[in-house]
């Protein structure tokens, strides 16, 4: 089991939405320092502010991050290293829903997420982790386990971190970075992501509306409760589906599923 007190997290996307609420629950849960990564300062300034009301300040900062930019990622890195002498977890949360804008989601969401798994498990948390174990926890989403008709391109993304967190958080990769690599996938939450989603057509905002009837939207903070638990219990390389605001099960690929029978 994976103990967060005392431990240093780099959240990016942090100043709201799931990221935000991971934020607090890693405070909750004793971590020594938490530090939000987000490319929105307004928004860092406000989450800071709420967090002061129930946290000491020494324990939280923000830096202003595009995780689309390597340096800018990995200033994050040193900056976090700075403020709270080393760093244990990194919470890969940043991601946009903009099928318009496709290349920035891309670059957002897969592109971004590599960047921080890489600083992470080949330099800032493999060398600088309290203790023997780091962890690096992705936000995926549901739709990159089983595909999402409105939002094909948003879908490839998030199926990319899913593959990632599994070829990466895979035993030959824990055994020698002692770094677990977890993901969580989010169904339907209420988020800004949600929120601000752009389609490339009506016709993908009608299908959404015909799919967003059947749906039950689960609370932020449930999303990051149970992130919580996969960081402390699961082990690494696993994925595990979040939704309609019940306990997360373990996604496991047909593929696997079919050499197991």
């Amino acid at each position: 089991m994976f103990d967060i007190e005392g431990k240093v997290a780099l959240v990016t996307g942090g100043a709201s939405g799931i990221g935000f609420e991971a934020v607090k629950q890693l405070l909750k849960n004793g971590a020594k320092g938490v530090m939000i990564a987000d490319v929105d300062v307004n928004a860092c300034r406000d989450a800071i502010g709420e967090l002061e009301e129930q946290f000491e300040k020494k324990r939280m900062g923000f830096v202003e991050t595009d995780v689309t930019n390597k340096q800018s990622f990995e200033d994050a890195f040193k900056q976090t290293i700075n403020t709270f002498k080393n760093i244990d977890i990194l919470v890969n949360n940043a991601g946009i829903c903009n099928e318009k804008n496709y290349e920035k989601e891309i670059a957002v969401n897969l592109t971004g997420t590599i960047h921080g798994i890489l600083l992470a498990i080949e330099n800032y948390i493999l060398n600088n982790k309290s203790g023997v174990e780091g962890v690096i926890m992705n936000t995926s989403s549901i739709a990159g386990c089983y595909g999402f008709p409105t939002a094909p391109i948003y879908a490839a993304t998030k199926s990319g971190v899913v593959s990632l967190t599994s070829a990466l958080g895979n035993r030959l990769n824990y055994e020698r970075t002692k770094i677990k690599v977890l993901s969580i996938a989010p169904g339907s939450t209420a988020t800004k992501l949600l929120d601000n989603l752009v389609h490339r057509s009506e016709h993908y905002d009608a299908m959404m509306k015909s799919v967003m009837n059947n749906v039950i939207v689960q609370p932020a903070e449930f999303v990051a409760k149970e992130m919580i638990e996969i960081i402390k219990e699961k082990p690494s390389g696993t994925i595990w589906i979040c939704e309609e605001y019940r306990k997360s099960y373990e996604f496991i690929p047909a593929a696997h599923q079919k050499k197991s029978q």
